[in-house]
Formats: structure tokens, C-alpha cells, sequence
């Protein structure tokens, strides 16, 4: 929320908006191995003329990465309303193995072709539990409806 309240002094003050921002992301603490994880990001793009492209996830090791990728391609001669409209992406995530991941959030922007500064939001969450992809004996699977 601070963000969106930059982006609009900033807008009001200068008389030109900036680009796109990165308001929150919400991760949660904690999660079991093999469960579904969702990360919550919302953004903003504070003109008409940015647009939200896309977002991809990796996950590498013990990094998960969320890269959202955001585009302008009107030319500076081309008048853009200052409007925020906001974005929203919740991408999903299953760590199978237990430990301590890093989750970073980062928003590639481009203007005209050219990449901008990337906003980037890092955090970590605990996965705790067995490895979720260890082989089951089938007198265990058998014991489980006895």
C-alpha cells in the first residue's frame, strides 16, 4: 500500500507517472512437503500504456522464482492516462523435499523494447515433513486400509 501511495505523490507532484510497481506479496510461513503452495503478488501499472504480459515460476534447488514480466511499447510522443490498474497473479508452488526456500518475486519491465530497473521482493518460507516423493512398500500401502 505504500507503493500505491508513492506512485500517486509521484504523479500528482511531477506530472508523470512511473512505470509499474510491486505493492506486496503475501507467502505464507510455513508449508508440508508435498503440499500445494500459492504465492498471493499484487502489482500496479500507474499509466494506460503499460501492460501486464505475463508471469512464469522455476523452481531450482531451494529457489522460487516468480517472474512477472510487464511491457510498454508506446512511443513518449503518445499521451498515456495516468491510471492505476492493478494486477494480481497467485502462482503455485510444491516443494517435495523439506528445508528452507527462498522465494523471490521479480518484475521485469519494458519500455519500447529496452528492460527497465527490476523490482524484485525476496522472502523465505519453512518446509517441513518427510520427502514427499519417497517409494512405499505395498504392505505399507495394504497396513493403511487394515
Amino acid at each position: 500500500m505504500k507503493l500505491t501511495a508513492i506512485a500517486l505523490l509521484e504523479l500528482c507532484l511531477l506530472g508523470t507517472p512511473a512505470q509499474a510497481y510491486l505493492d506486496s506479496v503475501d507467502l505464507p510461513p510455513g508449508a508440508d512437503t508435498g503440499q500445494t503452495v500459492t504465492v498471493t503478488v499484487l502489482g500496479g501499472l500507474t499509466s494506460s500504456c503499460w501492460e501486464f504480459q505475463d508471469f512464469e515460476t522455476f523452481l531450482t534447488g531451494q529457489l522460487a522464482l516468480v517472474e512477472i514480466t510487464l511491457i510498454n511499447d508506446t512511443p513518449p510522443e503518445i499521451s498515456c492516462l495516468p491510471v492505476i490498474t492493478p494486477y494480481d497473479v497467485y502462482p503455485e508452488f510444491v516443494f517435495n523435499e523439506a528445508g528452507t526456500y527462498t522465494v523471490r518475486v521479480v518484475e521485469h519491465r519494458i519500455y519500447l523494447g529496452s528492460p527497465l530497473e527490476d523490482h524484485i521482493w525476496e522472502g523465505t518460507i519453512e518446509v517441513t515433513g518427510e520427502t514427499a516423493d519417497q517409494p512405499v512398500s505395498w504392505s505399507a500401502v495394504k497396513a493403511l486400509y487394515q
